[in-house]
């Protein structure tokens, strides 16, 4: 799989995990806390969000022949010097990273009117930051075109 066509699939797979995660766009947080399936399944789509969007990061600055990030957190700040989203948003997005290790690690200690909340922050940040990753892709693609 070349990195367009891996790029392209991430791209896809993460808007399909921000539509799952808009169903609960608006959920009352009494009813957020009251019901565990809801819980779990905001919890698991925002953990893989974060990690899809990683790894996507990971491959844009291999792409950008920048290092390897040490953190996840790095993975979005780093996108910054590589030109791919503006300061602003990779600080939003890298947050997100700590959120997701929480979920990821110390589920058993969350703050569930947090996760709540970030409900809106993920459906906030992560479609500019996927219109900015396309609009990479896009230009990826344009570019092997014009080389065939």
């Amino acid at each position: 799989m070349t990195d367009l066509t891996y790029l392209q699939n991430k791209a896809s797979t993460l808007a399909g995990y921000l539509e799952d995660l808009a169903v609960y766009r608006g959920l009352p947080l009494d009813e957020y806390l009251s019901n565990m399936e809801k819980r779990r399944s905001v919890e698991r789509t925002i953990e893989i969000i974060v990690q899809c969007s990683v790894d996507m990061n990971h491959a844009l600055l291999f792409a950008a022949r920048q290092p390897a990030p040490a953190t996840y957190y790095d993975s979005f700040m780093d996108l910054i010097s590589a030109g791919l989203v503006p300061a602003t948003l990779a600080k939003k997005l890298a947050s997100a990273a700590g959120l997701r290790n929480r979920l990821a690690h110390e589920y058993d200690n969350l703050d569930n009117e947090i996760v709540h909340a970030n409900i809106k922050h993920i459906l906030r940040d992560f479609p500019p930051y996927l219109r900015a990753i396309q609009g990479y892709i896009d230009g990826l693609e344009r570019k092997a075109t014009d080389e065939e």
